[in-house]
């Protein structure tokens, strides 16, 4: 029975390995494809599309787009660009032009 056990904790150590160089693999796949945009190629929009829905990018050294990995700080990321779209809202709302009761 106990080698069982350590057979099961080899394998969930090879896993979280695995898992870990997985992940490694892939922020530096998207680091590396943003670090060959400028800021202007965002406006294209094309290759940036191919980032996974939600995913925080910013201008960088060089004018060169990075990725926000850190869950929480782009949590943190959304939740800042979310206020700035609706306080955006409420002042497009509180400043288009209200017509008079002569201008009906």
């Amino acid at each position: 029975m106990r080698r069982y056990k350590h057979c099961v904790h080899d394998l969930q150590n090879i896993l979280s390995e695995f898992s870990a160089n997985a992940a490694e693999m892939h922020r530096d796949h998207i680091d590396g494809m943003m670090n060959t945009l400028h800021w202007t190629d965002a406006l294209n929009g094309t290759p940036v599309i191919k980032l996974p829905i939600g995913v925080p990018i910013g201008i960088g050294s060089g004018m060169r787009m990075t990725v926000q990995h850190d869950a929480e700080k782009a949590e943190q990321e959304k939740r800042r660009w979310k206020k700035v779209r609706e306080w955006a809202e409420f002042m497009r709302k509180r400043l288009k032009p209200q017509k008079s009761e002569d201008q009906q």
